[in-house]
């Protein structure tokens, strides 16, 4: 949510199997704005496939629901898109137990992160993953929680 005035970087990446030389993509985004219930942005770009490694962590944001009297734990899928071997050298939890530390993963090789809450944890809560993908080299993943 944007407060009137207020600004917001968007960061997107685009994953596809066919590369091509010239790409345009069309997001929307949802609007509160009177008369306008989203905003169309088109963006075009030259895009380079990489030989290096790439990590896409989905969902991009993890849910947590309650189950009796505790939240279930979370899955988080992690792959490497790349084209050269990722390694993750280290998993940040904030408000949210993991278990492992590291992993490497070769190009197309995929692995499910279990993540955990720790109740009664007060502030806001994040995990984030640190690899040797050369565009981001650090990915943070939100957590909501569901009462």
């Amino acid at each position: 949510m944007l407060a009137p005035g207020e600004a917001a970087d968007l960061r997107l990446s685009f994953i596809g199997e066919d590369i091509k030389e010239k790409v345009t993509k069309t997001v929307y985004v949802l609007a509160a704005e009177p008369g306008t219930d989203r905003v169309r942005i088109t963006v075009t770009g030259q895009v380079t496939p990489g030989d290096g490694p790439h990590l896409e962590a989905l969902p991009t944001m993890l849910l947590f629901e309650r189950s009796g009297e505790k939240h279930e734990p979370a899955l988080l899928r992690v792959t490497n898109r790349g084209a050269a071997d990722l390694s993750i050298s280290g998993i940040r939890c904030y408000g949210c137990e993991v278990a492992g530390v590291g992993f490497a993963l070769k190009p197309g090789e995929e692995i499910e992160i279990e993540v955990g809450l720790i109740e009664g944890w007060t502030g806001n809560r994040w995990l984030e993953l640190d690899s040797n993908d050369p565009v981001e080299a650090m990915t943070k993943v939100p957590m909501v929680v569901v009462e």
